[in-house]
């Protein structure tokens, strides 16, 4: 008898499953857009990249979403073509490089949204080629945020003009970013003294609060040039810097500045010591 009975219930069980479908499917319908929109907000990429996938309501809500954060793995190319093709009008675009990426399709990206706000692109050394070239001299006039971590590029120029016209860029950080530089090997990002022109573009960045430097030989810039028009600088991270510098940079931005951040090599703080910060 407990054999049948439970026989007998499972077309009832089925029924009320299918029931449940219909609900869902009811439910995802009268969803409005800008519903479906705030809920992919909170999702993982992949996850709106299925939901998108949903039926048109889904699909066309991808236009409302303002951020994303791109993991660039084995599927990397898929998932920057998904993104050219449903994304416009983002605010914040994160990419981060498990693999190489393709320099063609972040630009392709980054044309598709010239309002951005906050760029971030974190990963294994990837050559950026001509990917940041729709956010360079005159374009994305809005950026506010620009993060570059372990990125290369082709030579130091592309770097300057990215940094063009970046009059509400309020957070920086270059960190172990290389580029060639004579046609030598891959070198890191180096304003020396014979060559001024970034650390200059930096320093006309008025509005900028916070700055990260690592890995930059900043024992032979001019500091007064690179620190004495950031006003209103509240953080600064450095590494690879000296005494003399350092002292100058304090005198230049210590009425300002809250969080000074000095890191090393692991065993100790490049060329500082306490004499600097005195």
């Amino acid at each position: 008898t407990r054999i049948m009975n439970t026989c007998d219930s499972l077309p009832l069980n089925k029924q009320k499953q299918n029931e449940i479908d219909v609900e869902d499917e009811e439910f995802r319908e009268c969803l409005p857009g800008d519903a479906i929109s705030n809920i992919m907000m909170y999702q993982e990429f992949d996850e709106i990249a299925k939901c998108a996938g949903l039926n048109s309501s889904w699909r066309n809500a991808t236009s409302g979403v303002k951020s994303i954060c791109i993991k660039i793995g084995r599927h990397g190319k898929e998932k920057l073509k998904f993104a050219i093709s449903r994304f416009f009008g983002l605010g914040n675009i994160h990419i981060k490089c498990w693999r190489e990426v393709d320099p063609e399709l972040v630009s392709q990206l980054l044309q598709r949204n010239p309002d951005i706000k906050k760029l971030t692109i974190t990963g294994c050394f990837t050559f950026l080629r001509n990917a940041l070239e729709p956010l360079g001299k005159r374009n994305a006039l809005h950026l506010e945020e620009l993060i570059l971590d372990s990125c290369y590029f082709s030579c130091l120029n592309d770097v300057i003009d990215l940094l063009e016209n970046k009059n509400s860029l309020r957070v920086l950080h270059l960190n172990d970013n290389r580029a060639h530089h004579d046609c030598e090997n891959w070198r890191h990002l180096v304003p020396v003294s014979k060559d001024s022109s970034l650390a200059f573009r930096i320093g006309k960045l008025h509005n900028l609060e916070e700055l990260t430097l690592r890995n930059w030989d900043l024992k032979q810039i001019d500091a007064r040039v690179m620190f004495s028009g950031l006003k209103r600088l509240r953080k600064l991270s450095l590494k690879g810097i000296n005494d003399s510098t350092l002292l100058e940079i304090a005198l230049l931005c210590g009425k300002t500045l809250q969080i000074f951040e000095l890191a090393g090599d692991g065993r100790t703080y490049g060329w500082v010591t306490l004499n600097g910060i005195r």
